[in-house]
């Protein structure tokens, strides 16, 4: 259900927030979202270098 509406434009966080989810549902859902090569690169990640929505938006 969320990649057609993310498809339509919606940001992840309007979709997750529309069904009335936090950030914590942001956090755990969004690996199942992720194309395949950016799945890797997230759980790659040192663990804790990200701790809140904000750090993810902000990283690369």
């Amino acid at each position: 259900m969320v990649r057609p509406i993310l498809e339509s434009g919606c940001s992840y966080s309007t979709v997750i927030r529309l069904a009335r989810g936090d950030s914590y549902v942001m956090a755990n859902y969004l690996p199942v979202c992720l194309d395949p090569a950016i799945r890797i690169w997230l759980t790659s990640l040192l663990e804790a270098s990200i701790t809140s929505w904000g750090d993810l938006k902000g990283s690369s």
